[in-house]
């Protein structure tokens, strides 16, 4: 369900991408908007604000631009987001991105088994996660170009799991 809030143009823009492990969404809205509905049952959800004039409000927590959102599986969404916010969600099985974590960092990541955890990642971080997610959509665009569409695939949970691992702010 979508309400639409005062402020700003009225269009949306929502891409996504079916990828051998998972799925990744992104999309702006131009104008305000309050959402709620169900995150995809059976599969971890990491969420992001890439870019927002303000703070944006995700099930209660105050999400700033350049941060992400841990969902454990089955969870409720209640979104709040001023106009010209642009987000992700990256949709995955929790051994999927656990294997991705131990491949790079030698350890499983800290996953919710239950509710959510908000984090603001380091601008730089925040940067290479963009950066990767972009090279998702631009491959996938392409489908000639199968080989670097297999390439920013294996990429995406590694950058993801790296992001998650530690390069956090406090």
């Amino acid at each position: 369900h979508h309400r639409l809030l005062p402020g700003g143009a009225l269009t949306v823009r929502l891409e996504r991408a079916h990828l051998a492990k998972g799925s990744i969404q992104r999309g702006r809205y131009g104008m305000g908007v309050l959402a709620q509905g169900e995150l995809p049952p059976g599969v971890i959800t990491v969420g992001g604000i890439l870019r927002s004039p303000a703070d944006v409000m995700i099930n209660g927590f105050l999400c700033p631009p350049v941060s992400l959102q841990l969902y454990s599986e089955y969870r409720e969404l209640n979104y709040r987001a001023a106009r010209d916010t642009t987000w992700f969600a990256y949709c995955v099985e929790r051994a999927a991105l656990q294997d991705a974590a131990i491949r790079l960092c030698g350890q499983a990541l800290r996953l919710p088994e239950a509710g959510a955890r908000n984090l603001r990642l380091a601008p730089a971080v925040g940067r290479r996660l963009a950066a990767c997610i972009q090279s998702v959509f631009t491959a996938m665009a392409r489908p000639e170009a199968g080989e670097a569409r297999g390439e920013v695939e294996t990429a995406l949970p590694l950058d993801i799991s790296s992001a998650l691992a530690g390069d956090v702010t406090k």
